[in-house]
């Protein structure tokens, strides 16, 4: 679903290979063990009309809306960490 709470404030990578944005994402908490985020959506402001969000390297869908001219998705989870992918034509 998406529409769901903002991500938290996280270390986010972003890395561009042909036809796919690479989102790294990490879940670093003070205190152990790290507390599960779930429900929660990303925003990216990209250059390329996206066509599609996944998670890595599953390739599973992930919901997504362009607002604003930014792709919006949702995340399923993350633990520690998750890595996600954002084709664009």
């Amino acid at each position: 679903m998406v529409g769901g709470p903002a991500s938290p404030a996280w270390p986010r990578v972003v890395l561009r290979d042909a036809q796919r944005y690479r989102v790294n994402l990490l879940n670093f908490q003070e205190g152990w063990p790290n507390v599960l985020v779930s429900g929660i959506e990303e925003q990216l402001t990209l250059p390329e009309t996206p066509t599609a969000a996944v998670t890595l390297p599953e390739q599973a869908p992930l919901p997504w809306r362009l607002v604003d001219g930014a792709v919006v998705f949702a995340i399923p989870r993350v633990e520690t960490f998750a890595l996600l992918g954002v084709d664009y034509a």
